[in-house]
């Protein structure tokens, strides 16, 4: 079965990111969710065939899709946790640094079943399932082998809104890693920053207020792929809660620390 799936999600993340691949030649239509949160009409024809094809493909099954209200309409446990265009301010301005997730979620158990996390403009097509390995474009992956902080490039992400503070930013874990690291990076696409990670690109990548969209494609595909995710206090990873830390694991316990400094 989760083979099945996992063909599933990868067929249609390929579908999906075709569509906005091709929308992307054309002036997109954007609008507003918020005062710092875009959504373009190729985020919201994407989501609407994500939608359609994983039900058609997957009957039993229900779809959980940033752009949709979700709706429970069938008896099983198989969510699929959808993203159409992660990355969607970089989508919007033409950055080609935006993906496709989806991820198979076990509802029941509580657990990451599949993920796939295709980015459309490079044709890097991520997949993982549950103890079947991590892979980009068909070829095996790993995380990197950076023992020191010293030596380490890591990643982050930075959201907005309107009573934001100095305080319950990103900024002063920032600069804790800022200090130590190697190098430090804003790609604007968790999905992919995940995936970095797992194919050694990047040592480490945290972030606050992310959705389970975001972060559960790429969090099983670290995963699978010898790498450590968890919460800001080193626990086990909710992808309902909000906070993530990843590593290749060798830096996880120091950047931990690290977050809980302030």
């Amino acid at each position: 079965m989760d083979q099945k799936i996992l063909d599933i999600c990868v067929k249609v993340s390929r579908e999906a990111g075709q569509l906005i691949l091709d929308m992307a030649k054309n002036p997109r239509q954007i609008e507003k969710k918020s005062a710092f949160d875009l959504v373009t009409d190729a985020d919201k024809a994407a989501s609407d065939l994500i939608t359609r094809r994983l039900l058609e493909l997957m009957p039993e099954s229900d779809v959980m899709s940033e752009e949709a209200d979700f709706i429970k309409r069938s008896s099983s446990n198989l969510l699929w946790i959808v993203d159409p265009i992660d990355g969607t301010t970089n989508y919007a301005r033409g950055i080609p640094h935006a993906a496709v997730s989806i991820a198979g979620y076990d509802s029941e158990k509580k657990e990451l079943l599949v993920g796939c996390v295709f980015n459309p403009f490079t044709n890097e097509c991520f997949v993982a399932g549950k103890n079947m390995g991590a892979f980009l474009n068909n070829q095996p992956i790993g995380v990197s082998q950076v023992s020191k902080l010293e030596n380490a490039i890591a990643a982050s992400g930075y959201f907005n809104h309107e009573k934001l503070t100095y305080e319950t930013s990103n900024l002063p874990e920032t600069w804790e890693f800022l200090k130590r690291c190697l190098g430090l990076r804003r790609n604007g696409a968790a999905s992919l920053d995940l995936c970095w990670v797992a194919m050694g690109r990047f040592d480490i990548y945290w972030e606050q207020g992310l959705k389970a969209w975001d972060m559960a494609a790429g969090a099983l595909i670290l995963e699978e792929a010898d790498g450590q995710v968890s919460n800001y206090r080193g626990e086990k990873l909710d992808i309902f809660e909000g906070s993530l830390l990843a590593s290749n694991k060798l830096l996880h316990a120091e950047s931990t620390q690290l977050l809980n400094r302030k």
